[in-house]
C-alpha cells in the first residue's frame, strides 16, 4: 500500500506543480516577499523613534533603516528560504 502525503505536503507539491517556475524564480519571489515585510517592519518600529509627531518625522533615517533591513534580509535569504524546496540555500538550487 502507498504511503499517503500530509495535507502540508499535498500543498506543497501543488503549489510547485502548478506554478510553473524554477526553484530559482521561486526563491526570488519567496526572498522578495520577506525583504518587503522585514523593511515594512523597520520602518514602522523606526518611525516612533524618531519623532513625536507625523510632520517631525526623520523620513531619510526611516528609509534607510527599512532599506537596510530589507537588504540584510535578502542576504539572510541567500542561506535558504523555507518557502522553497524545503529550505533549500541558493547553492543549492542551481
Amino acid at each position: 500500500m502507498a504511503e499517503e502525503e500530509t495535507p502540508h505536503e499535498a500543498e506543497h507539491a501543488a503549489r510547485d506543480n502548478t506554478s510553473g517556475r524554477t526553484p530559482f524564480t521561486q526563491w526570488c519571489k519567496a526572498a522578495a516577499i520577506r525583504a518587503l515585510k522585514t523593511g515594512a517592519q523597520a520602518a514602522l518600529a523606526t518611525i516612533p523613534t524618531t519623532a513625536a509627531t507625523i510632520g517631525s518625522v526623520n523620513w531619510p533615517i526611516v528609509l534607510g533603516t527599512a532599506a537596510l533591513a530589507a537588504l540584510c534580509s535578502i542576504l539572510t535569504s541567500i542561506a535558504g528560504v523555507p518557502e522553497v524546496q524545503d529550505g533549500a540555500s541558493l547553492p543549492q538550487l542551481k
